[in-house]
């Protein structure tokens, strides 16, 4: 499954678009929509994930508190960063949990991937929370950082999402939707991408097909 992202875009075009698509991602933090606005993007019967990329929150930031709206608004799924303050995420799964909403513990490193003994040692840390998706996003620079991503399929994680960032991370995408990733992410086109060198979603079905 290919859950779209969406972000940058102005409310009536964000709605128009998730009309169109059976996943859709929610870029909280690349978008500024008021409450109701985000109950009408969230309350709907489709699967819709909120996500506030952030490197630090508290419980009076306004990411904790668009979360939390999410989950009160409609959303079926939320991303919590595993880097956060382990209180706000032990608030923020224990409120997922209490209205039913599935979670995603990831992992995001926008400067390099880590060797592949501290990837593993990040997912188990993941795996310490009671999440039902595990993500790993990093930014790939060699070749050498794709394959590292790669096997990391061959540990048999359970509902485990790696992300390539950047353009040698692309391949990392496709490889991982045919190594047992319950999804991954793509953006509407080229012109609105919410991650480096994410792939649109025509061309991400395109190439899933050919595989």
């Amino acid at each position: 499954m290919i859950c779209i992202s969406i972000g940058h875009q102005d409310f009536e075009t964000c709605n128009s678009l998730i009309e169109k698509y059976e996943f859709a991602e929610i870029r909280l933090d690349l978008c500024n929509f008021s409450k109701k606005q985000n109950q009408q993007l969230f309350n709907r019967s489709k699967k819709m994930l909120a996500t506030y990329l952030v490197d630090i929150i508290t419980f009076e930031s306004k990411a904790f508190t668009e979360l939390i709206d999410a989950i009160d608004l409609g959303a079926s799924m939320i991303d919590i960063n595993i880097r956060w303050d382990m209180q706000v995420i032990k608030e923020l799964i224990y409120y997922a949990r209490k209205n039913s909403v599935d979670i995603i513990g990831s992992y995001h490193n926008f400067e390099m991937t880590p060797s592949k003994y501290e990837l593993k040692e990040i997912i188990e840390n993941i795996e310490k929370y009671d999440v039902d998706y595990k993500k790993v996003a990093t930014n790939v620079c060699s070749v050498r950082d794709s394959a590292k991503l790669i096997s990391l399929y061959d540990s048999n994680y359970h509902n485990l999402i790696v992300i390539g960032l950047g353009e040698l991370g692309r391949i990392v995408r496709l490889a991982s939707m045919k190594l047992g990733a319950p999804f991954t992410f793509a953006s509407i086109d080229d012109k609105h991408q919410t991650a480096s060198n994410q792939i649109n979603y025509n061309d991400l079905t395109t190439m899933l097909n050919l595989l």
